[in-house]
């Protein structure tokens, strides 16, 4: 058995869920899709072999838009995964910032009349892949904005934003999946995580510096065709099964 995982473990763990994981476990391979989440369980959970293939998303699905402008309708903040940090991105965003579009089935309070809430749950199919992928056309630049987890969190959305040609503006968490390839200001904008002034000056920044704009967009998608695609994910699948079987 294989088991891809995200997110066995918290941080914060306790004895006994690990000694029980432990056990159900133990004659599973466990693979992660990412490379800091690898560390940590190797550091944490078990001595044996734990492999990393890297996670890929539909780069011919995901591909951006024909003669797409600067100025877009609106900046799009999307997920439902607990990591999610909608109250800190809800109190960074300032009256005068172009309207926010948040698609997600958690709880979001606000009152600002220039932040929306759409009902999405990709589980559910409330909204459908190609209406996902309009809501990353139709917007400016995407925000993942996340509490502090070694989980790969944001991760597909992420990717399927640098696919679409959209700069990605997000919190750099100990989940992180590859410090190697996701550089800030290169192909990606992080920020501190449970920062309300980190969030706040990189939205201000994104949304003058129109050099810095292109760049994240271009070098986000050079990404994804390059390493983050569906195609590189499952030729590494089938070499990890190889590897496994003749081991």
């Amino acid at each position: 058995i294989i088991f891809i995982v995200m997110g066995l473990l918290p941080n914060r763990h306790n004895f006994i869920k690990k000694i029980v994981f432990n056990f159900l476990l133990r004659d599973v391979e466990i693979v992660c899709i990412s490379k800091n989440e690898k560390k940590f369980l190797e550091n944490n959970f078990r001595q044996k072999e734990i492999l990393y293939i890297p996670f890929g998303v539909d780069k011919e699905f995901w591909t951006p838009e024909i003669n797409s402008s600067f100025v877009q309708k609106y900046i799009l903040a999307i997920g439902n995964d607990n990591a999610r940090d909608w109250d800190i991105l809800v109190n960074a965003w300032e009256a005068d910032f172009p309207e926010l579009k948040i698609v997600t089935n958690l709880k979001i309070k606000t009152t600002k009349k220039n932040i929306s809430i759409v009902k999405g749950n990709w589980g559910k199919e409330y909204l459908t892949d190609q209406q996902i992928k309009n809501f990353y056309l139709n917007s400016q630049y995407v925000i993942i904005p996340l509490k502090e987890t070694i989980q790969p969190s944001g991760q597909s959305c992420c990717l399927q934003a640098m696919a679409c040609g959209k700069p990605v503006i997000m919190t750099r968490i100990s989940g992180l999946w590859d410090e190697k390839h996701l550089l800030h200001k290169k192909n990606i904008f992080l920020v501190e995580p449970n920062s309300i002034l980190s969030l706040k000056e990189s939205i201000m920044e994104l949304n003058r510096d129109k050099r810095l704009y292109k760049k994240l967009s271009s070098n986000g998608r050079l990404l994804v065709e390059q390493i983050f695609n569906n195609h590189i994910m499952s030729k590494n699948i089938q070499s990890k099964i190889e590897y496994i079987i003749n081991k």
